[in-house]
């Protein structure tokens, strides 16, 4: 394994481990402070890329490259008993704020019935006097949530994504390997208000990386994550098998490669989810990375959610297995709802059948970091 700081994206099997720990004397690692400030083009997570809503907000086709960077700090403190507490978070550098991109007039963002909002350009006066008259109810007037009829931002911005990670660990090194478990608080700070579960959840996470190859050939390791609480999704479990490498190229120069692939269970279904790889090059404390993520199933990344036996076509929807989602090049703004709209009236004037130009998700996504890292 890398460092301690690293050990929590890679793990096993808590009965390895345990069995390893019983036969194995320890090696007592250093205590110590590790910091690092990391700039990324886009945050991508387990295949996901978190700070895909840029690509609406700018009215952009989804692509595999996202210019939508994060400031990504973290410090790791290393204990002489092998235990370890890590900070790391995620700052996004751009699109931190809402944007207006329906250009709807409405009675707020995601506004529901009759203040739900209308495309001012293929409105009927009728149509625009069911928003404006939208009165405030008794219910609205005591919580104090009822807005006036305007345009509004939506809730896009990628502040919402902001995210700061708790992580309290345990590595330990023996003969036979390097063994860590843990727990992992992740805490979204800016998410919408009152949003039950949408700002939190924890992870537990063994590991384990067998001192099986030599020294020069790198490191290989297999981690266990499994979801206890907060968003729902309670009893998830990921599992990553992972490969690095490195070298010295000169005494202020290194290069380092990276390998790994993740799998996932969740809500009955699993499947891998990403296939990573990276190569890094070191300048001293300075580092620059190139990455892809290969993503075999993209239903893990599908915002739809109809089952996949759904007709969902028939409306003109989608479903979560197909990989395909609204393109936000040609579903973004008043413009395209007019020209949509117009569609969906020309063929199904009953408003049964609903036209959304859709894109393919792409398989593979790409970001680049630079970074900088030391110890104490």
């Amino acid at each position: 394994m890398e460092t301690r700081r690293s050990a929590i994206k890679k793990t096993w099997s808590s009965i390895l481990i345990g069995s390893v720990m019983l036969s194995t004397a320890t090696l007592q690692a250093e205590p110590g402070i590790d910091v690092d400030a990391t700039v990324v083009s886009s945050y991508i997570f387990r295949g996901s890329d978190i700070h895909q809503g840029k690509f609406t907000q700018d009215g952009e086709k989804i692509s595999g490259f996202n210019m939508a960077p994060a400031f990504q700090p973290s410090i790791n403190f290393n204990l002489d008993n092998g235990m370890f507490f890590n900070v790391w978070t995620s700052f996004a550098l751009t699109g931190r704020e809402d944007v207006d991109t329906d250009g709807l007039y409405q009675t707020g963002p995601g506004a529901s019935g009759p203040g739900a909002g209308v495309n001012v350009l293929s409105a009927t006066p009728a149509e625009i006097a069911a928003v404006t008259g939208t009165g405030p109810t008794a219910a609205q007037i005591a919580a104090g949530t009822y807005q006036i009829p305007g345009l509004y931002n939506e809730a896009n911005g990628l502040r919402r994504f902001d995210e700061v990670d708790l992580t309290l660990g345990y590595e330990v090194e023996s003969k036979l390997g390097t063994m860590s478990g843990g727990i992992i608080a992740y805490v979204l700070p800016n998410t919408t208000t009152g949003v039950t579960g949408a700002d939190q959840f924890t992870e537990f996470f063994v590991g384990f990386s067998p001192a099986i190859l030599p020294e020069e050939a790198g490191t290989i390791s297999l981690t266990y994550y499994a979801e206890v609480n907060g968003d729902g999704s309670e009893g998830t479990t990921y599992s990553y098998l992972g490969y690095d490498w490195g070298t010295d190229l000169s005494d202020s120069m290194s290069v380092g490669f990276n390998l790994g692939a993740g799998y996932q269970t969740s809500s009955g279904y699993q499947n891998w989810r990403n296939v990573d790889a990276g190569i890094s090059l070191g300048f001293g404390d300075f580092s620059i990375g190139l990455n892809a993520v290969y993503r075999p199933d993209l239903s893990w990344f599908d915002s739809d959610t109809a089952g996949k036996n759904a007709l969902a076509w028939v409306n003109g929807g989608s479903t979560k297995f197909d990989g395909a989602v609204a393109d936000p090049s040609k579903t973004v703004g008043l413009a395209n709802s007019y020209f949509n709209s117009l569609v969906s009236s020309s063929v199904d004037p009953s408003g049964n059948w609903t036209y959304t130009p859709r894109q393919k998700l792409p398989r593979v996504v790409y970001y680049i970091s630079a970074g900088y890292s030391t110890s104490f």
